[in-house]
C-alpha cells in the first residue's frame, strides 16, 4: 500500500511540472523587446554643412528606431547602429541609388552618404529581415 501511496505522491508532482514545460513548448518564440532608446519618427534637417545627419538602431525585435523619417531632398547621412545580439542588419531604400548600409553585426556602426533629388514617401528596408518587419519610411518634403 505504501508503494502505491508512493507513486501517487510521485506522480501528483511530477505532472504539473511536466504540463508546465510542455505548455512552453510549441507555441510562438517571444519577440524580444526593444533595445533602443531612440523615438520612433525624427524630423531632420541641414547641418552647417548642407548635410541632414539620422541615426537609425537595428535591434533584435527586427525593428529600426525610429521607423519614421522626415527630411528633406538634399545630401543625407544616415548611421546605422546595430544595438542588439542577434543577427546582423543592414538598411536600403531600394528607391534612391546608394541609399544603402552593409551589413552591420551587433554592437557595430556603419555609416552612408547619398542624396536624394525629390520629394516623395520611400520605404526602407532590413533586406534580411524585411519580412519579419524590420522596415520603415523616409519621407522627403519639399525645400519651403
Amino acid at each position: 500500500m505504501r508503494s502505491a501511496r508512493a507513486l501517487a505522491v510521485g506522480a501528483g508532482c511530477v505532472l504539473p511540472v511536466l504540463a508546465l514545460a510542455a505548455a512552453g513548448c510549441g507555441g510562438e518564440p517571444a519577440t524580444p523587446a526593444p533595445q533602443s532608446t531612440r523615438p520612433d519618427s525624427v524630423s531632420v534637417t541641414p547641418g552647417p554643412d548642407g548635410v541632414q545627419a539620422v541615426e537609425i538602431d537595428a535591434d533584435d525585435a527586427n525593428r529600426f528606431h525610429p521607423s519614421l523619417v522626415e527630411a528633406r531632398p538634399g545630401p543625407v547621412r544616415l548611421t546605422l547602429r546595430h544595438v542588439g545580439r542577434g543577427a546582423p542588419h543592414n538598411w536600403t531604400v531600394r528607391d534612391i541609388p546608394g541609399a544603402r548600409v552593409p551589413l552591420t553585426r551587433a554592437g557595430e556602426v556603419r555609416t552612408a552618404r547619398f542624396t536624394v533629388g525629390r520629394p516623395g514617401d520611400y520605404r526602407f528596408v532590413c533586406t534580411i529581415h524585411e519580412a519579419q518587419g524590420s522596415v520603415g519610411r523616409l519621407v522627403l518634403k519639399a525645400a519651403p
